[in-house]
């Protein structure tokens, strides 16, 4: 069976070769992995914050930016996993197929268990 990460990909078109400056890419790129260190930072300082003396009105206000900021980085994530597969980038980690890139190295906080792969 094929599936539709499996597919080769897409013939480039002259609006693909259509790139930006190398100086303003290079910016842009930078920007980019910096923020997703700020991410992980602010991630790792909430994670080692307390709710415990939260009001149950601020408690529930947390739950619910929580569940929006999820949503959005779910968004992201998304759009990063199609930059792997729109570039063949999957190839790089040595899977055979953006299906395999995608078991091994993005399972989420439970190692794929979820999905009844991965090691406990």
């Amino acid at each position: 069976m094929i599936m539709a990460f499996d597919k080769p990909p897409p013939t480039p078109s002259s609006s693909v070769l259509d790139v930006p400056p190398a100086a303003a890419h290079s910016d842009s790129v930078d920007e980019l992995v910096a923020a997703y260190g700020e991410l992980d930072a602010v991630l790792d300082r909430i994670a080692q914050l307390s709710a415990d003396r939260c009001t149950d009105v601020e408690v529930v206000a947390l739950a619910k930016a929580n569940e929006v900021a999820g949503r959005r980085i779910a968004l992201l994530g998304h759009r990063r996993l199609m930059d792997v597969s729109d570039r063949d980038a999957w190839r790089l980690t040595g899977a055979a197929t953006m299906r395999m890139f995608m078991a091994r190295s993005t399972t989420g906080p439970f190692g794929g268990r979820c999905r009844g792969g991965g090691s406990d």
